[in-house]
C-alpha cells in the first residue's frame, strides 16, 4: 500500500521532535498493515474508507483516507490523542450545524483476544506471532513502479501542492470515470516527487525498540532471553552492543515490531 501526503509528517515532526519515532515506526509499517484494506472476493469494494490509527500504545493518532482501488491513502490529520477528541468534537459540531437532524449512534463490537486475528478469506484464526515470526500468510507491500522520468514530472513544491490539491479532491473517484483515470496518472508524480524531495529523519531500531519497550511497559530483564543477561541488555539499550541480524529479527518479533530489517536506514 502506498501513502501520500509525507510532508504532513515531516512538518509536524519537525515541530514536535518528540514525536518523531512514532510516527516515523508508524509509517515505515504502513506498508504491512493488516488484510483490512485488501478487497475480500465475496464482499465487493463498497467505497472508500476513513481510518484512525493510534500509534501503537503511544500518545499519537493519525487520521487518513484510503482509496482502495488505487491502494493508496493520504493523510487527513495527526497529533496527539488529546488533540484528536478535540478535532473530532469540532468537526462533530460543524455536521450538525449542516445537518440539523444528525444523530450520533455508538457501535460496539467484540474484539478478538490478544494475539488473535481472523483470515477473512478462510474463516480461520490467525495467530498473529505467528504472522510474525512466518508461520501464517503475510500481506506484503506492493513493489513500488520503476519511476520514468517525463515532461510531466513535478519540478517544483508549488507544483507538488497543486497536484497534491486536486488529487485530494478527486481522491474518491471510482474506476471508469476520467477523475480515476486522472488520480492513476497524478498519483505516480506525487509519489517520485515526496520520495525525492522531502527529508524524513533518519529512523534507528534501537529507538524503535525502546519506544515499544516503553508502550508496553517492559523491563529491560524481558529481553534476556533473546539477548542474553542483563548486562548485555542494558549495553545493547545504551548503544554499546551490536547484535546479529537474526537476534534483532527475534527481537522485533518478541516486540510485535513490523519494519523491513533489510532497511539499512534502521541500523545506526
Amino acid at each position: 500500500m502506498y501513502l501520500i501526503t509525507k510532508n504532513k509528517i515531516a512538518d509536524y515532526i519537525g515541530q514536535h521532535p518528540e514525536a518523531q519515532t512514532a510516527f516515523l515506526t508508524w509509517l515505515k509499517e504502513y506498508p504491512y498493515l493488516e488484510s483490512m484494506f485488501k478487497q475480500i472476493e465475496s464482499q465487493p469494494i463498497a467505497g472508500m474508507l476513513t481510518c484512525c490509527s493510534g500509534l501503537g500504545r503511544g500518545d499519537y493518532q493519525i487520521k487518513y483516507i484510503f482509496n482502495p482501488w488505487l491502494n493508496t491513502g493520504y493523510v487527513v490529520w495527526l497529533g496527539t490523542k488529546e488533540a484528536h477528541v478535540e478535532y473530532e468534537r469540532a468537526a462533530l459540531e460543524k455536521m450538525k450545524v449542516k445537518y440539523p437532524d444528525l444523530k450520533v449512534t455508538t457501535v460496539k463490537f467484540e474484539v478478538p483476544g490478544p494475539g488473535r486475528k481472523t483470515n477473512a478469506a478462510k474463516g480461520k484464526p490467525v495467530n498473529l506471532r505467528d504472522v510474525l515470526l512466518g508461520k501464517a500468510p503475510k500481506i506484503f507491500p506492493p513493489e513500488i513502479e520503476d519511476h520514468v522520468v517525463s515532461a510531466l514530472d513535478l519540478k517544483t513544491k508549488a507544483e507538488y501542492e497543486k497536484a497534491l490539491n486536486r488529487a485530494i479532491a478527486i481522491f474518491d473517484a471510482r474506476p471508469g470515470t476520467p477523475e480515476f483515470d486522472e488520480l492513476t496518472l497524478v498519483l505516480p508524480l506525487i509519489r517520485h516527487y515526496e520520495a525525492s524531495n522531502i527529508e524524513l529523519p533518519r529512523l534507528a531500531l534501537l529507538d524503535v525498540i525502546k519506544l515499544k519497550m516503553k508502550e508496553l511497559e517492559l523491563l529491560p530483564s524481558y529481553l534476556t532471553k533473546v539477548i542474553g543477561s542483563e548486562e548485555d541488555v542494558n549495553l545493547f539499550l545504551a548503544g554499546k552492543n551490536a547484535l546479529s541480524n537474526k537476534t534483532l529479527r527475534a527481537l522485533c518479533n518478541k516486540l510485535y515490531i513490523r519494519i523491513p530489517l533489510n532497511d539499512n536506514s534502521l541500523i545506526k
